[in-house]
């Protein structure tokens, strides 16, 4: 018998012996690689971790206030006996990070025997900067300049029309003269209120008495449709009309008692010519004409104490 070949044998039965001693058994064979080696990312930027797990149900644990990575569970697939659990990373600061940090049991019970499932996490500021995410709150707008100014300039531009209409506006309604606004046409009332009260004056003439009759008998001569009447005779028609005769039986009754303070109301008598446009009164007669155009004398009122 060869004893070459049996030492062969028995050196070969060692060498298994040893490398199935070498195997755990039991729980312990989910042991496994979970991640391949130099996953690379920088701050801000997702990054994709597989994770392969071979025990029990995993999940991600809660993140809080202070978490410098956030960790998201996207998918679970099963892959044979194992689970491959893509798992989205965001950190937030550079450094070597474990995805196993992030992870619990589903179950509650401690995470032990996981494999490490390591990542980097780079920065693209300077070497001195912390990598700390930063609010830009403490930046504002210049002291000249910028979009402030630039606004404020144009509002005051798109002022300056309206300013100006505005001006224009009431620069106009100041030159407008009073007087041009309250004046009014002159009126038959204004043409006869002097002759009035020329007639009822203490010094009043036949003149002044004749000047009011005239002006009466040209208005009242077309409104009775006196025209072919003579002068005369028209005196004595308007007499008869209460209305024509209202302003000169008021004057002459006031003549015939000079002494009475009971002046009529000149003002109430004239309103029915204040609608009405002045006239042209008739000529003065002639002395030798035989027309009589002075005023005719009342009789005496009752108790005016006049003879």
């Amino acid at each position: 018998m060869n004893p070459i070949p049996h030492v062969l044998r028995l050196a070969l039965v060692g060498v298994m012996a040893g490398a199935l001693a070498g195997v755990p058994a039991g729980p312990a064979s989910f042991a496994q690689p979970a991640v391949r080696p130099g996953i690379t990312t920088t701050v801000g930027i997702e990054a994709q971790v597989l994770y392969r797990w071979d025990g029990p149900t995993l999940r991600v644990k809660p993140a809080g206030p202070k978490s410098i990575v956030l960790v998201r569970l996207a998918e679970v697939q099963q892959d044979g006996l194992s689970s491959l659990y893509d798992l989205r990373l965001i950190a937030l600061k550079p450094g070597t990070f474990d995805a196993r940090d992030w992870l619990e049991r589903a179950d509650g019970l401690p995470l032990q025997g996981a494999p490490a499932a390591p990542f980097t996490v780079r920065s693209t500021l300077p070497l001195a900067d912390t990598g700390e995410l930063r609010s830009a709150g403490e930046w504002s707008l210049p002291a000249l300049g910028g979009y402030r100014w630039t606004l404020i300039g144009l509002g005051a531009l798109w002022s300056v029309p309206l300013a100006l209409v505005v001006f224009r506006a009431l620069t106009r309604r100041r030159r407008i003269p009073p007087s041009a606004q309250t004046h009014a046409p002159p009126t038959l009332a204004d043409q006869l209120r002097p002759l009035v009260a020329r007639s009822l004056a203490e010094d009043a003439t036949t003149a002044d008495r004749a000047a009011l009759e005239r002006v009466l008998i040209a208005f009242w001569r077309d409104r009775l449709d006196l025209a072919h009447t003579p002068i005369s005779g028209s005196l004595a028609l308007i007499r008869r009309d209460p209305a024509a005769a209202a302003l000169l039986t008021a004057v002459e009754e006031w003549l015939h008692a000079p002494r009475s303070t009971n002046q009529p109301d000149v003002e109430r008598l004239l309103e029915p010519y204040k609608t009405h446009p002045p006239v042209t009164p008739l000529p003065a007669p002639d002395t030798s004409a035989s027309i009589d155009v002075k005023p005719a004398r009342l009789a005496p009122a009752a108790g005016s104490g006049r003879p």
